[in-house]
């Protein structure tokens, strides 16, 4: 899976806003942003969709006419119940995958 795909991000920026949700600190952006290393026009794209998914919130952005992104704030982002579940679901699946792999490395015909 590439490094950046929006997957794989929502994963990591989920993770890191979850820490700081279960120690009750206030979220803080520059290392979740280091940690995606990604140009600032698709950062702002992942956090607007996670936004609209529902996984974050206190995410504010105003649009231009015709879409583009005027103002963008994620300073207060935090992790929504929503986003919490996307994680408890997404280790689920994947220790089904890990699972049915090994069932299927040991059985033969398969």
């Amino acid at each position: 899976m590439a490094r950046n795909n929006y997957f794989r991000l929502c994963y990591v920026i989920l993770t890191m806003l979850r820490e700081y949700f279960e120690k009750g600190e206030r979220t803080d952006i520059v290392p979740i942003r280091e940690k995606c290393g990604i140009p600032d026009k698709y950062w702002q794209n992942v956090c607007a969709m996670m936004y609209g998914d529902g996984l974050i919130d206190n995410v504010k952005i105003i649009k231009e006419w015709g879409g583009s992104i005027a103002f963008f704030s994620v300073e207060n982002m935090m992790i929504t119940s929503r986003g919490l579940q996307y994680l408890e679901e997404n280790s689920l699946m994947k220790k089904a995958h890990n699972i049915l792999k090994g069932i299927k490395e040991v059985t033969p015909g398969l």
